[in-house]
């Protein structure tokens, strides 16, 4: 095992909340290749979130999103193959009716867990662009 510190971060840069599962399919169907699942989290506000994809069926992404946005311009986590589970950090935007989406590219369980708000002033919220894809196509 490996742990890398990348960084501390000002006390008023986070606010920390008791984790909150938002999603978690594991206890249903896996939802089927090109599904979208709403979440919901505090109306216009930021939020830093865990994300798994578990059980996956074969290659694909998982994107946090607006709901009703395309997918497909990013990603926040990969995997490459069938019953892979794999995790990592997003920050995601909750909408003004509080609401955000997951899409999931292949078929695979999600969980999404909250681990922290962001103050508005700690976030210059963009629109998600890839900055740099070095596979062959």
């Amino acid at each position: 095992m490996v742990v890398d510190l990348q960084a501390y971060l000002a006390e008023a840069a986070v606010e920390d909340v008791v984790d909150v599962r938002l999603v978690d399919t594991r206890a249903g169907g896996r939802p089927g290749a090109g599904s979208v699942t709403e979440f919901s989290g505090l109306a216009n506000r930021s939020a830093v979130v865990s994300v798994v994809a578990t059980a996956t069926a074969g290659p694909g992404y998982v994107q946090l999103l607006s709901c009703g946005a395309a997918a497909g311009a990013t990603s926040n986590l990969n995997v490459d193959a069938a019953g892979q589970t794999r995790a990592g950090l997003a920050v995601v935007r909750f909408d003004a009716a509080g609401k955000a989406c997951v899409f999931n590219e292949s078929a695979t369980h999600l969980v999404v867990d909250l681990q922290a708000y962001l103050p508005e002033a700690a976030v210059e919220d963009v629109a998600d662009t890839r900055l740099v894809d070095t596979r062959t196509r």
